[in-house]
């Protein structure tokens, strides 16, 4: 290490450590990976040093200056590139929720990468925020291909982060699993940290109930994310296929570009500035920065730790909520719609429709209806005809049939106004 200097630790892991250093010549700062030879075979220090020759510098893969051994510390550093803005986990943990147009950029950026290891049959398994690194001018860059594979089928289960691992990762009663579909799925839980800043279960087995009722509903997303729209949604299924053959990196990436608003929040800020007649606001108009650390190299210390993931809580309990027992109970039950004839027109919001003209007369006639039933109640101190009422609200027992005479009801054929817009 005679040709670099030591400046502070940024890092440690179960393979050694990481260390903040500067090039004696260039005075250039660089990430000095130390690989202990006690810990990690030499098979797998080769490895990772192939799979760096073959990534050939991609602009968003961490790059590898040099390697050696130090026969001192027993040891094998690799020189990698330094990246000052800090990994994607620390950024998020501060609070700096990145912006749209920021997600956009992180989430093609990674796509991009990816593809170019797979078509160079390297293969990642450990992608999260903690191996995104910030570079300048909002890129990001892949680092620690520590337990990166060359092969496309692996026998290792279980290898890399609990809560990025694919479903068959888990699954032992396999021969193997493909890693790059795994990558793929990893991709995906990322991109729900970033966009909600949690991931959406701890594992991906049956032992955790949220991906069981995942399992069984892909919907299930909307319960556990609000704020989750219909466009990210459609991304996702790319990504968290549980059938590894339908997840497609390509696919991931077109449903991506396709993706018009990122929240439902952002949704409702475009609709409350179209309703004031302003334009809605640019989504990638202008990309503001990452906030970063001062330019002082401050050392930063920390083990990756697992990000917080929302657990119903026990039904038993008395704190428990109707929306806990939502969660439990995934997918909702299926609601049965009232059996108007137009209960499906009644949604447009045009008052000048032929649906919305409809509905407004039905309203007189219904109106008409109950004035006549309570006259009459009055009159023979009878209370009102309360079936009659709930037929014409359409409230019928789930065997009946829908309404399609109102002339039985009204006592009286549908006038020609009614007769106009009533639809069959």
């Amino acid at each position: 290490m005679e040709k670099y200097v030591e400046v502070s630790l940024l890092n440690q892991g179960s393979y050694g450590t990481v260390q903040l250093v500067q090039e004696v010549k260039s005075k250039k700062y660089f990430a000095a990976k130390r690989i202990s030879l006690a810990l990690s075979t030499r098979e797998d220090v080769n490895t990772e040093i192939a799979v760096h020759s073959r990534l050939d510098k991609h602009p968003h893969a961490v790059h590898l200056h040099e390697h050696f051994e130090d026969p001192q510390r027993i040891e094998h550093v690799l020189i990698l590139e330094y990246c000052a803005g800090g990994d994607l986990h620390d950024v998020l943990a501060k609070g700096n929720k990145p912006s749209s147009a920021e997600i956009k950029g992180i989430m093609l950026q990674l796509v991009d990468v990816l593809q170019f290891a797979h078509a160079r049959h390297v293969y990642h398994r450990d992608v999260k925020p903690e191996n995104i690194f910030l570079a300048s001018s909002n890129q990001i860059k892949l680092g620690d291909w520590g337990l990166a594979s060359t092969k496309k089928f692996c026998s290792d289960f279980e290898t890399g982060s609990d809560q990025y691992m694919a479903p068959e990762c888990f699954d032992r009663s396999m021969e193997s699993y493909n890693a790059e579909k795994a990558d793929i799925w990893a991709l995906g839980i990322v991109f729900l940290n970033v966009l909600f800043g949690r991931v959406p279960f701890k594992e991906a087995t049956e032992r955790d109930l949220l991906f069981r009722d995942f399992a069984s509903s892909r919907e299930t997303l909307y319960d556990i994310f609000p704020a989750l729209t219909v466009d990210v949604f459609a991304a996702l299924r790319e990504a968290l296929a549980l059938n590894p053959d339908n997840r497609s990196l390509h696919k991931f990436k077109q449903a991506l570009l396709k993706i018009r608003t990122w929240t439902t929040d952002e949704e409702a800020e475009q609709l409350e500035r179209r309703r004031a007649g302003l334009k809605p606001t640019p989504l990638f108009a202008q990309q503001q920065q990452f906030q970063r650390s001062s330019a002082k190299m401050v050392p930063v210390v920390h083990k990756p730790f697992r990000v917080p993931t929302a657990v119903a809580r026990s039904l038993k309990t008395p704190s428990a909520s109707p929306w806990d027992i939502h969660k439990m109970y995934t997918p909702p039950t299926h609601q049965r719609p009232l059996k108007h004839p137009n209960w499906n027109m009644r949604r447009k919001t045009d008052p000048d429709s032929p649906f919305a003209k409809n509905r407004q007369f039905e309203l007189e006639q219904l109106a008409e209806l109950d004035e006549e039933s309570r006259n009459n109640s009055e009159s023979d101190g009878t209370s009102p005809n309360t079936d009659e009422d709930a037929l014409v609200l359409g409230e019928m027992e789930s065997d009946d049939e829908p309404i399609t005479d109102f002339s039985k009801i009204l006592d009286k054929p549908p006038t020609q106004k009614f007769d106009e817009f009533s639809v069959a």
